[in-house]
């Protein structure tokens, strides 16, 4: 058993390679009705996906009858799924084979709507599209049973090494962020066809499904890393970066002439402060608005953590350097220099209207205002350790921790667990968890929920809390909408 014990420390990857190896350890799920040997069990689950597979291959063949050639590709690409028989991926093949029975039965109406117009009879045909929709269902039903069938009882209810979710919920993260990815891309290109929002139709046209695709098999892997607390914060910072160096530089090829990678043609300014600023000025262009407004009700003050296209840098600055006491003028600043500097911007950006200067003019104010927050993260938020820009210069940094007040995520302290050991204090770019804070009970108001204490903590006194979840549920949850949002805004924020 101490092998068993062991692999609670592996990545997830390794977990999934150990099941493998070792079915003797798993015992059969109850409810597949197999009460043969560990080998058998195995054997008779493998045969689950065949049905599975078959169901793919005929969704795929419709898709090649409508010259959807993306679709196609996104099909086969689920199949990929399969090649490793990870519990994650028969999960998100069952989600997908259930969209199938729905493309099915759509079908089927469409079908009987064209028959009857015709005057034709419709019975035998809407009935064999109806036997394919039910075998698809019942095929997504079997690659769920398969994914019980490998996953058995073991581990269920055990945590991970410092408070990770148990090994039961991290198949299930991954499967629902394949999902959740590939629904949001595949309805943003959907229902914004004109704005042609993925690169990959536009490079390709028709081919965006296979954009969606990868994206959707990238958000199953990061959803993977971001579930295991000792890795999340390193993770984390690295996704973060690589969504900021891809923003700036597709920002950089808008501003070379190549408005292909620009969403609407038009440049914008990729300043934070410029979401509350820009539609004062202007009078009008509420969508970044909504988007963020949109985004901080999902995820609260994560946004600035995980999100924002210019905090990763004042991240970047940070990183690795050794937190310093603040001197007495940052310190007035982390308190009052936000709502001082949001109070500032609005006023000139209702002067600038009703003054009636030219664009160019407010553009240059804004662009100002951005080389000062460039200015702080370079030469206060690299000397002191600390989110200088994010906590004392940002007003948008300052609405999403009012709103994380709000939020239902919490960072809370479990009293008994906590020895005042200073961990989280040390590792927290954000000052969120002085003593008095950590006495409290919770993290303080500039928390952004980077959960990076979490991992630090080395007796468990820190959980994330979501209305009356449990903390391994709540980590679940929260990991799958800031990956899903993650890919998402990868694949679709372009100024």
């Amino acid at each position: 058993m101490n092998s068993k014990l062991k692999s609670y420390e592996m990545t997830h990857s390794d977990e999934d390679n150990l099941s493998e190896k070792n079915d003797n350890w798993a015992k059969p799920d109850s409810g597949t009705g197999m009460n043969t040997g560990p080998k058998q069990v195995k054997k008779a689950s493998w045969w689950l996906l065949l049905p599975g597979v078959l169901a793919v291959l005929l969704l795929g063949a419709h898709y090649f009858r409508q010259s959807d050639d993306g679709m196609v590709v996104f099909c086969l690409a689920c199949l990929g799924l399969l090649l490793r028989r990870i519990t994650w991926g028969a999960l998100a093949l069952a989600g997908v084979l259930g969209f199938g029975a729905w493309e099915w039965v759509v079908t089927a109406q469409r079908l009987v709507g064209m028959r009857l117009a015709m005057g034709k009879p419709f019975v035998r045909g809407a009935g064999i599209l109806a036997g394919v929709a039910v075998f698809t269902l019942l095929a997504g039903v079997l690659c769920w049973r398969y994914a019980k069938a490998i996953q058995g009882r073991k581990e269920q209810g055990s945590l991970h090494a410092k408070g990770a979710a148990p090994h039961a919920y991290i198949s299930a993260v991954q499967a629902v962020a394949f999902l959740g990815t590939a629904f949001l891309l595949g309805w943003l290109r959907w229902r914004l066809p004109n704005l042609v929002p993925l690169l990959a139709d536009r490079f390709f046209p028709g081919m965006g499904m296979v954009q969606v695709a990868g994206a959707a098999w990238y958000a199953a892997w990061v959803a993977g890393l971001l579930c295991q607390p000792a890795k999340a914060g390193r993770v984390r910072r690295r996704l973060w970066w690589l969504f900021c160096s891809v923003f700036f530089a597709q920002f950089a090829l808008g501003l070379a002439g190549f408005s292909t990678f620009l969403m609407t043609g038009a440049l914008h300014l990729p300043i934070p402060g410029m979401i509350l600023f820009g539609p004062i000025f202007r009078g009008g262009g509420l969508f970044m608005v909504f988007l963020l407004l949109f985004s901080l009700m999902l995820l609260g003050s994560a946004w600035c953590s995980h999100l924002c296209y210019f905090g990763g840098w004042d991240a970047l600055a940070t990183n690795k350097q050794r937190i310093q006491p603040l001197s007495l003028f940052w310190q007035r600043a982390v308190r009052f220099g936000r709502p001082v500097v949001g109070l500032l911007g609005v006023a000139v950006a209702l002067g600038l209207r009703v003054l009636g200067v030219e664009a160019y003019v407010a553009a240059m104010a804004g662009v100002l205002f951005g080389v000062v927050g460039l200015g702080i993260t370079l030469l206060f938020s690299r000397r002191y350790g600390l989110m200088l820009h994010c906590t004392a210069y940002c007003p948008i940094g300052l609405i999403a921790n009012v709103v994380g007040r709000v939020s239902f995520w919490r960072v809370r302290v479990v009293p008994e667990r906590c020895t005042g050991c200073g961990v989280c204090e040390r590792v927290c770019r954000y000052a969120a968890l002085s003593p008095v804070e950590r006495a409290n009970g919770r993290s303080g108001f500039r928390c952004s929920l980077c959960r990076d204490c979490l991992g630090a903590c080395p007796h468990g006194a820190l959980r994330l809390g979501c209305f009356g979840l449990t903390h391994e549920l709540a980590t679940a949850l929260f990991v799958v909408l800031v990956t899903v949002l993650h890919v998402v805004f990868l694949c679709t924020a372009r100024v």
